[in-house]
């Protein structure tokens, strides 16, 4: 028998006659997890509720309890961490996760729980924010992310499949529910995030009963194949746009991709150097490597291959010959190559059961711009060539670290591995090309204080400033450069009433004008980051 654990407020069974549990617990504050007695079975609780409506689509369905929140509906963060490590080491398969957090700083510890949970079997069906913001687990890789339809189309049981969402959340779903008392009486729930969620582990419980050793990838296939919607014929389970799953990983620096400052968000066991003349080489070189030196791939989760800019793409069948490799293996890819073709891997006789991200997932995720977003936006011009993502992930996390919730963005697909939104390729967005997600999009999804956007500018011509700036309305621009030359002239000269800020590369070439010669330095970026402050408060 399948045993789902309802993450809540706690289980009152006589109220809609849920029956008796397998498990009744409570995690206090001080995460002291303990036997829950003593209480009134009859009263009404937001636990409860989800239990009735899992027992309406699944009567026989058993259930176990963890009460993390009060009877205000609030707990600490480490509550839901304790939660979901005591299902992970109790061998529980599916988890009802009704609750969660949409304040960054929660980000790292929860998103190191989800995994290890993942990683132990267990499936997270889990709720958004009722804002419709980024919430933590829910909008996770390795949760299967639920919404209400708020629109309330569907009916009982319906769902709708988001292939390839911005926010993370997997299924739109009916939220309004009938379910009766003890008494007989019985009454439609509102319609919320919060109790569209169930319904969905109700039909994750009976996928379960039928196939007990499914991967997260084909439980969500599963749950795809049973929606209102068509599957699409490019869509994959288990191609992401984000690499949230990441937690050590073996690198491959491809044509010299080691001289892009990656400042990366996950453990690096070891970077390997391969050499090569153009992309579909450096593929057969890595597969190679790999074959020759399995042990390699020892402690590892997932497997980086990073590519240099290069006019070639990765040759298909090394690249297919690679993730049926990591398949057996089971370890995941991420493939960082910003000269992509617009197509998904596809590969037979695989399972799904590992986790990929190649590029061209993201030219599904688009989105319409609007120029003045509302927010303020910092955009960083790298006329360098290498220092784009160390000065984006430094200010990130300086922001941050005082309390402002930034998102930093990028043109690169590279940008995925420091912790910025990947925007795809400017050049193909700016000649006409639906292939971008748009700073009007990250706006509505993570609600920032302030956007971070970074722009390769080395070797682009003037026209290329000039249609940024008629896409953009950009508060500050930040311009790195390793040279005299005409990039500082070229901003000021924008018709723009943007402030500038010039930073320049140590050892290079010292602008006079310049207060910041260095921003590897942790003394300059807080200086870079204090005079973005002072700026946006004038």
């Amino acid at each position: 028998m399948i045993n789902v654990i309802i993450v809540d407020d706690g289980i009152n069974g006589e109220l809609y006659h849920t029956g008796s549990l397998s498990c009744d617990l409570e995690i206090t504050p001080e995460l002291n997890i303990l036997e829950r007695s003593e209480y009134d079975r009859y009263l009404h609780s937001h636990g409860t509720v989800c239990a009735a409506i899992i027992k309406k689509y699944i009567p026989d369905a058993e259930i176990g309890s963890i009460k993390v929140l009060n009877d205000n509906g609030y707990a600490v963060r480490d509550q839901l961490i304790a939660a979901l490590l005591w299902c992970a080491d109790n061998a529980v398969r599916l988890v009802n996760l009704s609750l969660g957090t949409i304040d960054f700083r929660d980000y790292e510890a929860v998103r190191k729980a989800v995994n290890y949970a993942a990683q132990k079997g267990v499936i997270l069906v889990s709720a958004c924010n009722n804002k419709n913001r980024y919430t933590y687990p829910a909008s996770f890789s390795n949760v299967i992310g639920v919404k209400c339809d708020i629109e309330d189309n569907l009916k009982e049981g319906e769902y709708r499949y988001n292939y390839y969402p911005l926010d993370g959340i997997d299924i739109t779903a009916c939220a309004s529910h009938f379910i009766e008392k003890y008494d007989g009486s019985g009454k439609t729930i509102s319609v919320c995030n919060s109790f569209a969620a169930p319904m969905i582990t109700a039909i994750a419980y009976n996928i379960l009963r039928q196939s007990p050793s499914i991967s997260l990838e084909e439980m969500k296939y599963k749950l795809a194949e049973g929606a209102v919607n068509s599957l699409p014929g490019n869509w994959h389970a288990n191609i992401y746009q984000r690499i949230d799953w990441v937690d050590t990983a073996l690198v491959f620096n491809v044509t010299c991709a080691e001289k892009l400052k990656m400042p990366y968000r996950f453990t690096v066991k070891s970077q390997i150097g391969i050499e090569c003349a153009d992309s579909g080489e450096g593929m057969e070189k890595v597969l190679g490597y790999i074959k020759k030196n399995r042990d390699v791939l020892n402690g590892i989760d997932t497997v980086v291959v990073n590519f240099a800019n290069s006019a070639h793409t990765a040759n298909d069948a090394s690249l297919i010959e690679l993730v049926c490799i990591l398949e057996h293996m089971g370890k995941n890819l991420v493939f960082l190559d910003d000269h992509w073709p617009y197509q998904n891997i596809r590969h037979t006789g695989g399972r799904e059961r590992i986790k990929i991200f190649y590029p061209s997932v993201c030219k599904a995720v688009t989105g319409a711009e609007k120029k003045n977003i509302g927010m303020p936006v910092a955009a960083v011009y790298d006329f360098s060539g290498a220092e784009l993502l160390n000065c984006l992930s430094k200010l990130q996390s300086t922001f941050r670290k005082n309390g402002y919730n930034a998102i930093a963005a990028s043109y690169t697909c590279k940008g995925l591995a420091t912790g910025a939104e990947y925007m795809s390729d400017i050049d193909h967005v700016l000649g006409g090309e639906s292939g971008s997600i748009s700073l009007e999009q990250i706006n509505r999804v993570y609600s920032p204080d302030i956007i971070l956007l970074g722009i390769d500018a080395s070797n682009k011509e003037p026209d290329y400033f000039e249609e940024l700036e008629a896409r953009y309305e950009i508060d500050i621009k930040i311009i790195i450069s390793n040279e005299k030359s005409l990039c500082i002239q070229v901003m000021a000269d924008s018709e723009t009433e943007s402030e500038i800020i010039p930073v320049t590369v140590r050892d290079k070439y010292k602008n006079d004008a310049a207060e910041i010669v260095d921003i590897s330095d942790e003394f300059y970026t807080e200086i870079l980051y204090r005079q973005l402050i002072q700026s946006l408060q004038q």
